[in-house]
């Protein structure tokens, strides 16, 4: 079957080659990731479920969407190809990447029941399942690869590298056996989240019948300098107002231009977790941000988050940084994603689109949200959350009122934000005025800048 097609437009005039949206979903996901070879051999490999006569029948006919099973055969490819069960990072690497390829409708599936049981895996049991229609997979994928930019077999085994490597930086980050497992599984959805987004924008980018689509929401290298410069000349005239406020030698206004230039001073510290510590009325919020924008350029970091605990003061904090900034409320440098967002009574279909495909996505240089938004993002199983996880590496993690965390969710907080520093290059800011002690947990799950341990991974 040389023909095979992933899509067809609603109207039925126009049709997406499948060996097209596996090679344009392999490219954009090796992009998002920093882990390029399993997510290009996840983004080649997810529909090939898509290549058997069924599949092919059923875009042609009106059929319930869904009705025709086509994600787990790209597992099943990955489970017959990497079957040395020698190599213990192969054997993950294939259990990752059929993980992956095999949720990449709705939700990641778990790999295990909570009782033990193997209830993913057993799946591979099923190949011959009429459901399936492996045969016709495999016989038509032979016709299908001539016509893919990457090469299978040398994927699998880059695949089983970069697997390698994560098992090694995870191994010599964490000394906690948990902790070890807990950044395997967010390694796991880190992956996942790359090829949803890419999956998704392939589609979009179809729908509308304009490849630019995928060219406007590739990554892109924000011009620090250009929004450091405005910032500087922002804050520059917020001293100027405060000194008017409160007087030249009040103690105040020194406090805060202090706070405010050790801030900028700290942005060549390595990539790592930090605290701010700064009595209220200290500044703090700008003084992060200044920070975060100094170091975003020393050390090329993509955006920054800034989370914020309360409703209650993120339109406060939105309304300052625009002001500090000189931005409009709307513009293309600030996303802000809370429920207290509501949307104009004017906006038009198209600035809809655009609004909800960066809330989805999380690309802009930077993001004001909640600590509710946050972790659903990143403890979330759904596709839709998991989304824009992968644009939270290379990033810095502003958490503002860090003493609100929830005393339950303290060690899953530790877990995540450590993951986000140790395995994808985040540098972490936590601020408040008191301090908790976040560290000093029993698992000490908490990675601050500071004397590296390690254990034995057992």
């Amino acid at each position: 079957m040389k023909n095979c097609y992933a899509r067809f437009s609603r109207d039925g005039t126009r049709k997406q080659y499948l060996s097209e949206h596996l090679n344009e979903v392999a490219g954009l996901s090796a992009e998002f990731s920093c882990y390029k070879n399993i997510s290009k051999l996840v983004g080649v490999l997810h529909d090939l479920g898509k290549a058997t006569a069924d599949f092919q029948k059923y875009l042609n006919d009106d059929r319930k969407r869904g009705s025709v099973v086509h994600a787990m055969q790209g597992a099943f490819i990955i489970d017959d190809m990497m079957h040395d069960s020698s190599d213990n990072a192969g054997v993950l690497a294939k259990e990752i990447a059929s993980l992956v390829i095999a949720s990449h409708h709705g939700s990641l599936s778990d790999g295990i029941s909570p009782d033990g049981a193997t209830v993913f895996f057993n799946k591979f049991a099923e190949k011959g399942s009429e459901k399936y229609s492996y045969n016709d997979v495999k016989q038509n994928a032979t016709d299908l690869f001539p016509s893919l930019e990457y090469d299978i077999s040398s994927l699998q085994i880059l695949a089983t590298q970069d697997t390698r490597s994560i098992l090694c930086l995870i191994d010599n980050t964490y000394c906690d056996c948990e902790s070890k497992y807990f950044a395997l599984g967010l390694f796991i959805k880190y992956i996942y989240s790359c090829l949803i987004d890419a999956d998704r924008l392939s589609a979009l980018s179809f729908d509308m019948n304009e490849k630019r689509v995928l060219e406007i929401w590739k990554p892109k290298i924000i011009d620090w300098n250009s929004l450091i410069d405005t910032f500087e000349n922002g804050i520059q005239q917020t001293y100027k107002e405060s000194v008017l406020r409160f007087g030249s030698e009040s103690g105040i206004v020194r406090i805060r231009q202090d706070v405010s230039n050790r801030c900028k001073e700290a942005c060549t510290k390595k990539t790592g977790i930090y605290k701010l510590s700064v009595p209220t009325g200290g500044g703090k919020t700008l003084s992060s941000l200044r920070f975060a924008l100094h170091h975003c350029k020393e050390k090329k970091k993509k955006r920054i988050i800034y989370v914020i605990p309360y409703l209650s003061i993120i339109d406060q904090t939105a309304l300052e940084f625009r002001k500090v900034m000189n931005l409009p409320k709307t513009n293309e440098i600030i996303l802000e994603h809370h429920s207290n967002l509501i949307p104009p009574d004017d906006e038009n279909e198209s600035t809809r689109q655009i609004r909800e495909l960066a809330t989805s996505r999380w690309d802009k240089p930077i993001i004001i949200t909640t600590m509710v938004q946050f972790l659903e993002t990143v403890m979330s199983a759904k596709g839709g959350d998991l989304r824009k996880f992968h644009n939270m590496a290379d990033s810095v993690i502003i958490f503002d009122e860090i003493q609100s965390l929830p005393i339950k969710t303290i060690n899953l907080f530790n877990e995540v934000v450590s993951f986000l520093a140790k395995l994808c290059d985040d540098t972490i800011l936590l601020c408040t005025a008191t301090q908790p002690q976040l560290e000093k947990t029993e698992r000490e799950n908490l990675l601050l800048e500071r004397g590296m341990r390690t254990k034995t991974w057992t």
